[in-house]
Order: C-alpha cells, then sequence, then structure tokens
C-alpha cells in the first residue's frame, strides 16, 4: 500500500496542479486583465468601469476604449469622439489628473491565479525532486546490498558487457568469474565489484520486500478462498431409488401348513386287551 501511495502521488500532484490551473483561468476570465471598476479614493460616486468588449462608463458617459498594453496609454471614445485620455498602470487609472484604483472584484483566483499558479508548479517540481531522489536513493541502496552479497555461483553482468558465473570473492573488492563454455573454452576474468552492472545476489531489503509480497498474495488468496461462495448441487434427474428389501434368512421362513388334516388322536379309553383266562383246574 505504502508503494502504490509513493508511485500515484506524484501524479495526483499533477492532477491538482491542472485544475488549479484551470480555476485559476476561469477565475481570471481569459480575457483583458484591465477589467474592472477604478474608484476615486476621494470619493467613492466616481468610478470608471472598464467592461468587457471594450465598453467603459462612467457617470452617464458611455462608450469603447483603446488600451495599449505597451506604453499603459487608453484612450476614452463615444460616437468615435475620443472623450479623455490617460494612463492605466499596475491597477491605477489616471485621467485628467485624477488618480483611479482598481476595485477588488471579490474573485480570488482573478487577483492572485498568476501566483497561485506560479507556486503550484514550484510545489510540484520540489515534491517530484525529493520523491526521485528517495526513489533514487532506495535503488543505490539496494545495488550497494546486492553487490556486498555477491557469492561464489551467482551470475554477474559488468558494463562492459562480460557476462559469467563467480567463482570467486577476493578479499581486495574484486571478484573472478567464469566465462565460456565446455565446448568453446573456459577463460577466468577478474573484476572491480564497482563494474558489476547486474548480478542476481540478492540483499536484505530485496529478501524482505519478496517475502512480504508473497506474504500478501498468500492472505489475498486466502482471503478469496474464503469469501467465494459454495457452489450449489446439481439436482439429480435420476429417480429416487426404491428402499432396499431386508434379507430374509432361511430359518425366519414358516413352514407351509400341511393340505392334509392331522391323523385322530387314539383314543385313550379303547378296550383293553382281555386277560388270559385263568387255567382251568
Amino acid at each position: 500500500m505504502k508503494r502504490m501511495k509513493r508511485k500515484f502521488l506524484p501524479v495526483l500532484l499533477t492532477l491538482l496542479a491542472l485544475l488549479v490551473c484551470l480555476f485559476s483561468l476561469a477565475g481570471c476570465g481569459g480575457g483583458n486583465s484591465v477589467t474592472g471598476k477604478y474608484v476615486n479614493p476621494s470619493t467613492s460616486t466616481d468610478i470608471y468601469e472598464l467592461k468587457e468588449n471594450d465598453a467603459w462608463s462612467h457617470g452617464e458617459e458611455s462608450g469603447t476604449y483603446v488600451y495599449t498594453e505597451a506604453d499603459g496609454k487608453i484612450s476614452f471614445r463615444s460616437d468615435d469622439a475620443e472623450v479623455a485620455s490617460g494612463t492605466l498602470k499596475d491597477g491605477t487609472l489616471t485621467v485628467g489628473g485624477k488618480t483611479y484604483k482598481k476595485e477588488s472584484s471579490g474573485n480570488f483566483f482573478s487577483q492572485y491565479g498568476m501566483y497561485i499558479l506560479l507556486g503550484v508548479i514550484v510545489v510540484l517540481l520540489i515534491v517530484w525532486f525529493i520523491f526521485s531522489g528517495r526513489k533514487n536513493k532506495s535503488r543505490q541502496q539496494e545495488y550497494v546490498e546486492q553487490i556486498q552479497a555477491i557469492r561464489p555461483g551467482n551470475k554477474v553482468k559488468s558494463t562492459g558487457g562480460i557476462c559469467g558465473i563467480v567463482v570467486e570473492v577476493c578479499d581486495d573488492n574484486t571478484v573472478i568469474i567464469e566465462t565460456g563454455s565446455e565446448t568453446s573454452g573456459k577463460s577466468y576474468f577478474k573484476l572491480d565489484k564497482e563494474s558489476i552492472y547486474q548480478t542476481d545476489a540478492k540483499g536484505p531489503t530485496q529478501i524482505a520486500r519478496e517475502q512480504a509480497e508473497a506474504a500478501k498474495r498468500a492472505a489475498k488468496a486466502g482471503t478469496a478462498a474464503d469469501t467465494a461462495p459454495a457452489a450449489p448441487e446439481a439436482p439429480s434427474d435420476a429417480p429416487a431409488e426404491a428402499p432396499a428389501e431386508e434379507p430374509v434368512f432361511p430359518e425366519e421362513v414358516a413352514a407351509p401348513e400341511s393340505e392334509t388334516e392331522p391323523a385322530p388322536e387314539e383314543d385313550e379309553t379303547a378296550a383293553e386287551p382281555a386277560p388270559e383266562e385263568e387255567d382251568k383246574e
């Protein structure tokens, strides 16, 4: 968020300056700057009024005027005849030995529009230089950190266009790089660190910024996943299945009744067999 503010602040200031310029020009009217009322300080009833389209009025008199900005001379005419003449400089009208001061029109921009325009331009330039200096300073700091973080295995590119891989970092603020390939042959150069234009080494500031950006992206992705509405289940066109029948085990099956009637029970009172006759004597 802070980086975005720093990025768009000069643009917002430029738009603000353009708006102020437009209002200033609108307030000034964009026409003749001598128009207005000129009042005699000794009496408030003695007024020369210079209007648009080079018209003027002084009491009951009226007509057109001719103003020469180079020498400040003004000539009042009525019916193509000159009525009076004088000078007009810095808001002071002098006619017939009398001095008239321009009355404030009450329009702030019409009076101070040019000063406001110049002030806004100056402030905008100052702010622009300040932000440009801060941005260049931060870039220079990151570059210094990258140079200090160079280790063997990092890729570097010198200001002369030599590209290679660092194989050794020397104590005298120099590095030894390896260029070429196995087929074309390898060669080694010793470079001063200050001559390194670009490298893939990362300093603490760059690492912290990348980690912060990664955390923001992860948090944003998690928030989007949490706020995403759940997809509704698609209605099934298949008919509802009938409930499954409970299995029937064989022992639970009732035995079918026999069609034949059961045999009648024997009569307990049936005749017992006759006792054997006693042997006759």
